[in-house]
């Protein structure tokens, strides 16, 4: 099968590399169909390490077809599926619904991880279009970037918030 990731951004050929068999083996895979893929963390950010006081993991958000929506049976087809190429990978498998949903519900760990997320594999602008749809949504609202958090405007004690 014919892809291309794009990992131009990223320095450490340790780090290139290892993301190019990990998604290899998702491309090979006769079960699912790889819809998009964002690179975020420290990789994405240029402050990975791999030296010999720490290496660093490899966060992933995987957008895929064909994945068991249960989340168990989802976890057992993940571990089958990346075999030995998912150590040191830390990637999150969601359908293309549930990243929608993610986004439509501002949680964190998407914010964070489009933040600073680069797409690596983005065939169709899945991933750069809820980007930006979500980050506009963010500044209509008054969001604000903290250091560690996401700041949501209260006008008085008791407000909701609107996500």
């Amino acid at each position: 099968m014919q892809y291309y990731l794009d990992l131009s951004r990223i320095e450490q050929s340790y780090f290139k590399e290892k993301i190019e068999r990990y998604c290899k083996k998702l491309f090979d895979s006769n079960r699912l169909k790889v819809i998009g893929i964002t690179l975020f963390g420290s990789v994405a950010r240029m402050k990975a390490r791999n030296d010999d006081e720490h290496l660093s993991d490899v966060d992933l958000i995987v957008v895929l077809e064909g994945i068991n929506e249960d989340y168990f049976k989802r976890i057992g087809e993940k571990v089958e599926i990346e075999g030995l190429e998912g150590a040191g990978i830390e990637a999150i498998w969601l359908t293309q619904n549930e990243l929608l949903t993610q986004a439509r519900r501002k949680v964190p760990l998407l914010l964070d991880a489009f933040k600073d997320g680069i797409p690596i594999y983005d065939p169709t602008n899945l991933l750069v279009n809820t980007r930006r749809e979500l980050m506009k949504d963010l500044k209509r609202k008054g969001v604000r970037e903290g250091e560690d958090l996401w700041i949501w405007p209260v006008k008085r004690l008791g407000e909701e918030i609107e996500f």
